[in-house]
């Protein structure tokens, strides 16, 4: 296989696929120099170049999958025709790993927030969009405590055991992000007898972390988690209030304009400097537009370079057999589930959406998102279809993304995507009602004032700069305490915000002259 990458003209890829195309049934160890020249010659005597012959082999064996796919009813549903989600199962087993954050963890997400973390996965066929659930193994008690959804593809990272890992052993791993972690010590979970009622032919007792679970168990896997009752985290209502008490210092008003223009046009940007809120509020406007602080109906996804519509939409992804599967992504997860349920908001965020290539990630996606496009009537086909499968983007799917448009390494955004998008700008806010949430961190007026003047002052330095301008200002969120922290000293605070993050920005603000950068974060430190 390596050589005919080097150079396909010229050497032949023994794969599997190339040999069922060829008729070829070489094992491999019967494969040495001698039989493999004698098989490049008489392949080649059949006047087909390599480079065709292998590309012929993958289009017949990708037909061959979408014509599986499509008789595989026990993985689809009934009624759209859409894929069940792949499902895996993650183990944890406390007395080989202790769980540091547990504790805060499990009271973040009762709390409405997601929690990111890293998790041992065996399985290189995960990817993002999947379901995962959390089994717990080893000592009693013991099942599944944790849902959440697969944020990344498998990667290696150094091992969890800190003896293997300066051994300079690694692991593959996957980002989780969990929306429901439970102590099975005081919360209601599934226990392994409940998990055996379930499918007695899936392993519910894994040996490795990452393992599939079973598509005909998934669908009754996730009706019994959701028939556990809450601890907590029944659906709790969300408004336009719940925004401003968390912290949130734009009028009313104005927020009530930003959902109004998000129901109106489908899909929004949050664009502004670095930060000015742009995914705190993001997330909030998504619980908004839902009504409640319903993950289950919002999903987020971070766009970057390596980002592609394979990963996003829909894609081949190898397996461990030797085949390539026809994966959905996160986005089309996203559409199977609004279709599901039309009367139901769904919000997909995608955080960074000008960092990636958003042509090449969308790519007919474009079309199908535009909010004059959203019905039956104007669906298409994929790229990477299913058989006849047309596929449109519901009018219940809502997509909100940020954009920092002081980052000089980001391309202009593709005038397509602007035109399928409304714009909304924000900038550093600090008002009064700003001021108003440092005093509940016991800030006094004296330091209040100091650190708006200060702030405000640099930033008409920065837009006036004709290298820079207002897209680079400091936004409020630097030198705003979040909600649940503590100050004990409002003015070292404020130092340690200035020499760890503010001035490292301003220095590579003004890459070409350290003294004025050493000048401004001086005068934000002074007097303090």
């Amino acid at each position: 296989m390596g050589l005919f990458w080097v150079r396909p003209r010229t050497f032949l890829s023994l794969d599997g696929v190339l040999q069922r195309h060829t008729g070829l049934a070489i094992k491999a160890s019967q494969l040495n120099a001698r039989k493999y020249i004698e098989t490049v010659r008489e392949v080649g005597r059949r006047g087909t170049p390599f480079p065709e012959l292998s590309h012929d082999a993958w289009l017949k064996a990708r037909q061959a999958a979408d014509k599986r796919a499509i008789d595989r009813e026990d993985v689809r549903a009934p009624d759209e025709g859409l894929p069940i989600p792949r499902a895996w199962l993650l183990s944890w087993n406390p007395s080989r790993w202790l769980w540091k954050t547990f504790v805060e963890d499990r009271l973040a997400v009762a709390h409405g927030q997601m929690v990111r973390n890293r998790w041992s996965c065996g399985n290189h066929r995960a990817a993002i969009g999947d379901r995962v659930f959390l089994v717990r193994t080893g000592e009693e008690p013991r099942g599944i405590i944790a849902r959440g959804t697969a944020v990344s593809a498998p990667y290696e990272h150094e091992h969890y055991d800190a003896d293997r890992a300066a051994a300079g052993e690694r692991h593959q791993v996957i980002d989780v992000e969990f929306d429901d972690i439970r102590d099975p010590a005081r919360d209601p979970f599934l226990k392994m007898a409940d998990l055996q009622e379930l499918s007695a032919d899936q392993v519910w007792n894994p040996q490795q972390s990452g393992i599939e679970i079973r598509p005909e168990a998934v669908s009754a896997l996730e009706e019994a988690w959701r028939r556990l009752p809450n601890h907590g985290r029944e659906s709790v209502p969300y408004a336009v209030e719940n925004i401003i008490a968390e912290g949130c210092f734009l009028p009313r008003s104005q927020i009530e304009a930003i959902l109004k223009r998000l129901r109106s046009k489908k899909n929004l940007v949050l664009q502004g400097p670095p930060g000015t809120g742009k995914s705190w509020l993001a997330r909030r406007l998504a619980y908004a537009l839902i009504g409640s602080k319903d993950d289950r109906r919002s999903v987020s996804v971070q766009f970057h370079p390596n980002l592609s519509y394979e990963d996003f939409v829909r894609g081949w992804r190898p397996t461990g057999n030797g085949r390539l599967d026809l994966v959905d992504g996160v986005f089309l997860y996203a559409v199977a589930e609004a279709r599901n349920e039309p009367e139901l908001p769904f919000v997909v965020v995608i955080e960074e959406i000008n960092r990636g290539n958003p042509a090449q990630i969308f790519g007919e996606l474009l079309t199908l998102m535009e909010d004059s496009k959203r019905s039956p009537d104007n669906a298409m086909r994929l790229a990477y279809p299913r058989g006849a499968e047309l596929v449109y983007v519901p009018e219940n799917l809502f997509i909100i993304g940020t954009m920092n448009i002081a980052d000089r390494s980001l391309a202009l955004v593709d005038l397509a995507l602007r035109r399928r998008f409304a714009f909304v700008d924000l900038e550093p806010e600090f008002n009064e009602r700003w001021g108003q949430w440092l005093n509940r961190f016991g800030f006094n007026e004296e330091v209040v004032s100091h650190i708006r003047e200060r702030i405000v002052a640099l930033n008409q330095q920065i837009a006036k700069d004709k290298k820079l301008g207002p897209q680079f200002q400091i936004g409020h969120s630097y030198v705003t305490p979040h909600l649940g922290q503590t100050v004990e000293d409002p003015g070292d605070w404020f130092r340690q915000v200035v020499e760890t993050e503010i001035s490292p920005l301003l220095h590579e603000y003004w890459y070409d002259d350290a003294e004025a950068a050493r000048k401004a974060c001086e005068q934000l430190l002074a007097e303090v």
